[in-house]
């Protein structure tokens, strides 16, 4: 979409794309301000500074090295931040999703959890917007139940979606954590993630149509230069958001942690 000088998108996240209001900050006449929808100020119906937070929490039981510290630890951490939105993954178990729920109610007292396939997708969000709707869309591909130690078949991966009202603004907020690539000299879920871009980018391209702000943000396990990241960003289209702000080029673009970083 044309870029104006007063709706640059203000998410400072890496592994998040964006899709900015409408041109001329047109809003929908239904559109309110309202307390009870987290719009006590901070936008004017035109322009809008959207703070995201997104992150790969590493909650794999019996595996994460010391995963209740860290839930506990990210809990405290959101619940002092200034971010309007958090969209999580690999929060695989109920429990430390309830955990940084608690933590972070005073801050974020709307969440929703995705707790789809066999053990969960891991994803969910939490905002300071009443949620008015969620959803969520399996992957009709995601690895392997013979590989075992991978793992990620055993994962209900897909596309999930909370809509929000938030600062006079209809917001469509999505979240996906793609199939792992293990060893991308001989990447053989290439093909799986390529689907799990497809059909996230079509899933958003037709539901966020009638939106002003889509917001796009997970762990896609992708590169700049891949195909999965090119069919999300060209089919939508969306913007990389971080590539935007910090006018990083592409060739140098990476998002990644060192081994026990975590």
């Amino acid at each position: 979409m044309p870029e104006s000088a007063e709706k640059k998108p203000a998410l400072q996240k890496r592994d998040s794309w964006s899709e900015e209001p409408l041109e001329g900050g047109e809003r929908r006449p239904w559109e309110g301000t309202s307390d009870k929808d987290g719009g006590g100020g901070g936008g004017d119906g035109h322009s809008l500074d959207l703070r995201v937070f997104t992150l790969n929490c590493w909650g794999l039981r019996f595996v994460s090295e010391k995963r209740r510290e860290r839930m506990t630890a990210i809990g405290a951490y959101l619940a002092r931040s200034a971010y309007d939105v958090v969209l999580l993954q690999e929060v695989w178990m109920g429990e430390d999703y309830r955990r940084i729920r608690d933590a972070v109610r005073g801050a974020f007292p709307h969440s929703h959890f995705f707790d789809n396939g066999i053990i969960g997708s891991g994803t969910c969000v939490f905002t300071r917007a009443r949620i008015r709707d969620a959803t969520f869309h399996e992957f009709t591909m995601n690895g392997y139940p013979h590989k075992i130690w991978h793992g990620d078949w055993f994962g209900g991966k897909g596309l999930g979606v909370c809509q929000i009202h938030y600062r006079g603004f209809d917001i469509h907020l999505y979240t996906s954590h793609y199939h792992a690539e293990y060893d991308r000299t001989h990447d053989v879920y290439l093909g799986h993630r390529v689907i799990h871009a497809l059909e996230s980018a079509q899933w958003i391209k037709l539901a966020s149509s009638s939106a002003d702000v889509t917001v796009y943000a997970g762990d896609f396990n992708t590169e700049p230069t891949d195909v999965p990241y090119k069919l999300v960003r060209m089919i939508v289209p969306l913007n990389d958001s971080w590539q935007q702000v910090e006018k990083i080029p592409f060739s140098v673009l990476y998002s990644y942690c060192a081994k026990k970083s975590c």
